[in-house]
């Protein structure tokens, strides 16, 4: 929700600023009298010295001051004993399709890429940010999960770092963060309590990033209602093309230069050789930041990285 941004800012106040400028009225001019002028004389007398007169001053006494800035009300971070009234979730949310650890993709842009995908999703300038490893890995890329929370250090950004236990997610665990990232790399994820811990967590506006080549293998309604992408296969062959754990073809992926999520990387392309969830948007006001396709072939474009945010005006 903050790329933050991609990125809301309705949580600054302010107040209207009144009116600075001094008085500009002008006295006016005396007018021009009409009493007869006297003729001058060989000797004039001597005007006698009088005392200065305080006259009132239209000026005022002081400048006056801007109004001091009214800050914006402390975010503290979901809450789960807040009230929700929304229906459907309303933060931002960011799905990478990829492994962001891999020898394919260098790791200046994958540390610029989830950079901006926090900036995007955070409702906030200064989040606090959870990394949680999915339990699903079966040790696949697992550096993944702590090169993010690296990366994000590097920026001076709050960032923990968890393991999912094995029941999932609790909206407790979730207390007190403003983005949360969930990084699977090479698995989908298999526990349906964190999917609804999430749930909660966007209802309050606040920010989520799905990172892994499986994200949306996990078909249940729940988590299509947070990525806004539905599943048709996970990628591993595309238009007959075999595409799977670094052997034999790869994809071609393409970042979209002028996208909320690659602001700093621009239009660059690189071939990466692991499958990639074929998934389409279901949702309007969708930003799709980079897309792929085999290698070499004319075959359509399908996406890799997606945005979405509740407000379209933010993705455009």
């Amino acid at each position: 929700m903050f790329f933050f941004l991609a990125l809301s800012c309705s949580e600054y106040g302010y107040t209207e600023k009144g009116n600075i400028n001094p008085d500009s009225e002008k006295e006016e001019e005396a007018a021009p009298t009409s009493d007869p002028v006297s003729l001058p004389s060989d000797e004039e007398d001597e005007p006698e010295p009088t005392d200065p007169v305080n006259e009132p001053s239209s000026s005022p006494t002081s400048e006056p001051s801007e109004p001091a800035f009214e800050a914006p009300p402390e975010d503290d971070g979901f809450d789960p004993e807040e009230t929700i009234i929304e229906e459907e979730p309303f933060g931002n949310v960011v799905t990478i399709l990829m492994t962001l650890s891999d020898m394919w993709i260098p790791p200046q842009t994958a540390d610029q890429l989830i950079y901006n995908a926090v900036q995007f999703v955070s409702p906030v300038l200064d989040p606090k940010v959870l990394i949680i490893r999915d339990d699903n890995h079966n040790g696949e890329d697992v550096q993944d999960s702590e090169n993010i929370q690296q990366w994000l250090q590097n920026r001076a950004l709050t960032v923990d770092f968890m393991e999912e236990p094995s029941e999932g997610v609790t909206i407790n665990d979730l207390w007190g963060y403003h983005v949360v990232v969930l990084s699977n790399p090479g698995y989908p994820p298999d526990d349906i309590g964190s999917i609804e811990s999430f749930r909660e967590f966007s209802m309050q506006g606040y920010g989520i990033i799905f990172q892994g080549d499986d994200m949306t293998r996990l078909t249940s309604p729940l988590m299509e209602s947070l990525t806004r992408l539905q599943n048709i296969d996970n990628g591993t062959s595309y238009y007959g093309v075999n595409i799977d754990n670094n052997q034999g073809q790869t994809y071609e992926v393409s970042f979209i230069e002028g996208t909320v999520l690659t602001e700093g990387i621009g239009n660059f392309t690189f071939e990466y050789g692991n499958d990639i969830d074929t998934a389409q948007p279901i949702a309007q006001g969708m930003s799709v930041a980079a897309e792929c396709t085999v290698q070499g072939s004319t075959h359509p474009m399908k996406p890799v990285i997606t945005a979405f945010s509740p407000e379209q005006e933010f993705l455009e």
